[in-house]
């Protein structure tokens, strides 16, 4: 809780001398061990803060498509209009800041030269709860597109049903369509399975254009096709690779971001 001071009742040079050293130092301690249990801890943990500190009981810490889609209808075509407006201008920004590499080739055959990488992932957080801040989801993931970074997480707090507000929702697709690279879709199953009930006939790999025939052999059916839809939908829009993996299994976002050994089903 901020503390309210009365100007009329207390000295300025009071106020002004007070040191926040202490306050920084307690918030640093428990912020280390937040970081320490989520390392530990993984998904769960996320889960559990969220419970305490959004006061939100959340099962699946990913939004659905069909979630997205119902912000882009909410905001209005004006506001759509806005954020497109505004993405065009900061990418156009960064695009001047984007530094190139360069090839120097001498006459005995040396080769120097200098090469610009950008960081293979990037996490951005979005604050949320009281108030809907859309420009800085363009502003911090506009940025890493630009750069060409090939894995951007974008993590914000849900209110207390469990929903983003629809104005973040609205601009993390429009920041996305820009250069999104993966989608993962958390569920109950391990991926696609040739034989609904043995998860030993996993298909880790699945190129969209092989789903209709899927379809029709029956191993994609029921619960499968929306999610798979959903997944075909977002390479077809540009995403590089989009994942179906189980939620059960403890870390299991961070083993399919964080590592190559990767678990599911990916869709490119």
């Amino acid at each position: 809780m901020i503390k309210i001071y009365n100007s009329s009742e207390i000295d300025k040079s009071e106020i002004l001398s007070r040191s926040g050293q202490n306050d920084l130092e307690k918030a640093e301690k428990t912020v280390r061990e937040i970081i320490s249990d989520v390392r530990a801890r993984g998904d769960v943990a996320v889960k559990e803060y969220t419970l305490r500190f959004d006061g939100c009981d959340i099962s699946d810490m990913r939004v659905t498509e069909k979630e997205i889609d119902e912000a882009f209808v909410n905001v209005g075509d004006y506001f759509i209009d806005t954020l497109k407006a505004a993405a065009a201008n900061i990418s156009e920004y960064h695009l001047k800041q984007k530094r190139e590499g360069f090839t120097i080739k001498r006459p005995d055959g040396t080769v120097l030269g200098q090469r610009i990488l950008p960081v293979l992932r990037a996490g951005v957080y979005v604050p949320g709860g009281t108030a809907a801040y859309p420009s800085t989801v363009l502003m911090d993931v506009i940025p890493a597109v630009v750069a060409g970074v090939k894995e951007i997480v974008m993590v914000t707090p849900p209110d207390k049903n469990g929903r983003i507000k629809d104005e973040i929702l609205a601009a993390a697709r429009i920041a996305a369509e820009l250069g999104a690279r993966k989608l993962i879709l958390m569920t109950d199953i391990v991926g696609l399975l040739r034989d609904k009930d043995d998860e030993n006939t996993l298909i880790p790999v699945v190129n969209v254009s092989d789903v209709p025939k899927l379809k029709r052999d029956g191993i994609i059916s029921g619960g499968m096709i929306p999610k798979i839809d959903c997944c075909v939908e977002a390479v077809r829009r540009g995403v590089e690779r989009a994942h179906i993996i189980d939620g059960r299994t403890p870390h299991s976002i961070l083993v399919e971001l964080f590592t190559d050994e990767g678990i599911g089903t990916m869709f490119y």
